[in-house]
């Protein structure tokens, strides 16, 4: 293993061989600025309602991301969302991600 930066923020962290060194929150990021407006329309409201796997599983299908890659954009979406529109979440942080596993 090596020890490596992120490109992007400058994180450190462990990886198998040394190629684009992206870190997984910023990977997230960068995929999720591709996508519309539309897709954020459908899919926040499930996110701000904890229907964790339908939002990924929506995020999936809108925008042909695979359903790893869609896990990571969510929950990139609602870290945000926790930003900026914290009230509006069916429940505190704690409680939102009780029972789920990934």
């Amino acid at each position: 293993m090596l020890t490596l930066a992120c490109k992007r923020c400058g994180a450190t962290m462990q990886v198998a061989e040394a190629r684009d060194p992206i870190c997984t929150p910023c990977r997230a990021a960068e995929l999720a600025e591709g996508l519309s407006a539309d897709l954020w329309r459908a899919a926040d409201p499930l996110i701000l309602a904890n229907d964790i796997v339908g939002g990924m599983d929506l995020i999936a299908k809108l925008s042909g991301l695979s359903f790893g890659d869609s896990q990571d954009v969510f929950y990139s979406r609602y870290r945000l969302l926790r930003e900026t529109r914290s009230a509006d979440f069916a429940c505190d942080h704690n409680a939102y991600w009780t029972g789920f596993y990934s």
